[in-house]
């Protein structure tokens, strides 16, 4: 799976954490609007998109592994998100000022 579409778990309320696969390089708009449950999201390395209120309503963690090109986040892709985004892998992860940065 290379893509996530758009839609494709909203409104999931069951579903709780998402371990993205490897070959995952984009989740398209509102992919889990409204999944208020989600508590986290592992991206994989070589991810690179992320569409418009994709994580709408969830309040969990985003967890970016380390080697991820800074994806291109749309515009609106925060909008609606109400956690956390850690970039990072493993034990390397750092919040500085309420912002999640990678430990080199």
């Amino acid at each position: 799976m290379d893509r996530i579409l758009p839609e494709v778990y909203s409104d999931n309320l069951s579903l709780t954490s998402a371990n993205l696969p490897d070959s995952l390089l984009s989740i398209d708009y509102e992919a889990f609007y409204n999944c208020s449950n989600l508590s986290w999201v592992n991206i994989s390395e070589g991810f690179s998109y992320i569409g418009e209120k994709a994580f709408y309503d969830v309040s969990g963690t985003i967890y970016v592994e380390k080697g991820t090109a800074d994806p291109n986040w749309d515009a609106d892709c925060n909008n609606g998100f109400n956690g956390t985004i850690v970039y990072g892998l493993g034990t390397n992860w750092e919040y500085v000022n309420g912002v999640s940065t990678l430990i080199a």
